[in-house]
């Protein structure tokens, strides 16, 4: 077994990953339940459960979130990435040559173009955006 480590350089932005689970209630019990009951007076069990389920934009075949490509960090992060992959380097390539330029219009429309996604979700954070280096251990 080989371990692979890859650098990206990441133009987008940086989130925890436990935005990638999302809560759904359902009931927790079959019994019909008077509204404000906290628990069934016939079995105990609550009357609401929340399941943590993953965000349903998320597409893990492609790797992607709201379209955008997602990175997770390393293990101990906590961490996910999302937006543009501008490069990609292996544990072979030389560090010290890296190289990349993102026209400034380009920056300006992907901005707005993941901003306008992960506005209404709550998720953005001008603060997290930017280029970042991401390791990816594999």
């Amino acid at each position: 077994m080989s371990v692979t480590t890859n650098i990206y350089v990441v133009l987008g932005i940086k989130l925890s990953e436990k935005v990638l689970h999302i809560g759904v209630i359902e009931p927790g019990c079959p019994h019909k339940l008077p509204a404000g009951n906290k628990f069934c007076p016939e079995c105990g069990k609550p009357s609401e459960v929340v399941k943590n389920e993953y965000h349903p934009e998320i597409d893990w075949d492609n790797e992607t979130f709201f379209g955008f490509n997602m990175l997770q960090g390393d293990e101990y992060s906590g961490s996910v990435y999302l937006g543009n992959i501008i490069a990609k380097l292996g544990a072979y390539d030389d560090f010290n040559d890296i190289c990349f330029s993102v026209s400034e219009s380009r920056r300006a429309l992907f901005l707005k173009k993941l901003r306008s996604k992960l506005l209404p979700e709550k998720l953005w954070d001008s603060k997290a955006y930017g280029f970042w280096l991401v390791r990816v251990v594999s």
